[in-house]
């Protein structure tokens, strides 16, 4: 009688083969960690709102103050440029030392009037009470007056009026970015080790 041996299919090198890697074992860990990123967070509505918001606030409340001072300044020497009448003053007190001051004295339409203020148009130190000196008034608001030359005085304050616009904006945009990068920062959630699913 023959006998036939029956192999199983597992049998041989690959069964062998599958065998053995069938019994390799991988250690578990008890936790699971997720997975950590590298580099700067990603921004957020959130912190880029704020961002926006801070700039524009910055923005708005320095704008409103030295926006107006200087918008006044060339509302002033504006209208001196254009209604402004040349007449004769008298120097009656300097002060070289308080932003270069001076006060003065003169008549406009049988009126005589008193001004005090910064001296524009050359160093008061150069001047003495009694002396006489040049200055313009607004023909339709005497009080409007000034030692200096209204031309140039707008012309000063428009280009001041510009660089300081350029500086704020610079300002409001930094401290909109310093907040965001900040505020990015804070919010972003904190990687940490959870149980395995």
């Amino acid at each position: 009688m023959s006998h036939h041996v029956l192999r199983h299919p597992d049998s041989g090198p690959w069964g062998r083969e599958k065998a053995e890697c069938a019994k390799v074992e991988v250690p578990e860990s008890p936790d699971w960690v997720e997975p950590q990123t590298s580099g700067t967070p990603h921004p957020t509505r959130y912190s880029v709102g704020l961002g926006a918001a801070a700039g524009f606030v910055i923005l708005a409340v320095f704008g409103l103050v030295i926006g107006g001072a200087s918008a006044s300044n060339l509302s002033y020497h504006s209208s001196l440029e254009t209604h402004g009448v040349t007449t004769t003053a008298v120097v009656t007190s300097t002060d070289s030392g308080n932003h270069n001051s001076l006060c003065y004295r003169f008549v406009a339409d049988g009126e005589s009037h008193a001004w005090c203020g910064t001296g524009e148009n050359g160093e008061v130190s150069a001047l003495k009470p009694g002396q006489t000196i040049q200055i313009v008034y607004d023909r339709t608001q005497p009080t409007v007056n000034c030692w200096c030359r209204p031309s140039a005085a707008a012309h000063n304050d428009v280009v001041s009026l510009a660089l300081m616009a350029a500086m704020l904006v610079a300002f409001a945009g930094f401290v909109g970015f310093f907040t965001e990068r900040k505020t990015r920062g804070a919010v972003q959630p904190s990687f940490r080790s959870l149980p395995r699913p």
